[in-house]
């Protein structure tokens, strides 16, 4: 073997140093499945968080009367929207939400196959495409088939994914509250 001298090293251990502090100092953390599990996450990646959200959580966006707090799968963003529009909702009033967010209809289902694939992922951004037979139960000859996105977003390596945003082609859930005009609910209810 031939050894070439640099400094006190050979190039061999310095290469091999080298390759260590390389390692060290390049890899970013990232949460195991436990500790995300400790943190509440419900998934340990995008596909996961979407598919549990959907199979454990549907209703996510039903005004959460007596219960405190934000749910640990939805962004901070997308939960204040959400009280606004539970505020807008308390005496009876139709809000921003006027359609099922999964299917962005008022009738109709999603039902089986339901799919999930991860569309792009940056360290604080997934989409997550959900896929699905859109109709009704009992006429499923007349189901077509139905791709929405789910947007998740995190603050770092970890922490958890979370919900954001549902889209439906160009439509949003988010941007639909964000936009709505609650004022108006407002004026219409004060005599």
């Amino acid at each position: 073997m031939v050894e070439t001298q640099r400094g006190d090293f050979t190039l061999l251990k310095y290469m091999l140093i080298s390759f260590v502090v390389l390692v060290a100092f390049s890899a970013t953390p990232v949460a195991s499945q436990q500790q995300l599990a400790a943190l509440g996450c419900v998934g340990s990646e995008p596909t996961a968080t979407a598919q549990w959200i959907y199979k454990n959580a549907p209703d996510f966006y039903v005004g959460r009367i007596g219960r405190k707090g934000r749910p640990a799968y939805l962004s901070p963003e997308l939960y204040k929207l959400l009280e606004r529009e539970w505020k807008c909702q308390e005496p009876g009033e139709l809000c921003a939400i006027e359609t099922y967010p999964w299917t962005n209809a008022q009738d109709g289902d999603v039902l089986e196959p339901i799919a999930y694939k991860l569309k792009s992922q940056t360290s604080s951004l997934a989409i997550v495409e959900m896929t699905y037979l859109f109709g009704f139960p009992d006429e499923l000859e007349k189901a077509v088939p139905k791709a929405i996105q789910l947007r998740l977003v995190r603050t770092s390596r970890k922490t958890c994914w979370l919900l954001d945003d549902i889209t439906n082609g160009t439509l949003s859930f988010k941007r639909n509250m964000a936009e709505w005009p609650y004022y108006e609910a407002q004026r219409r209810r004060s005599p």
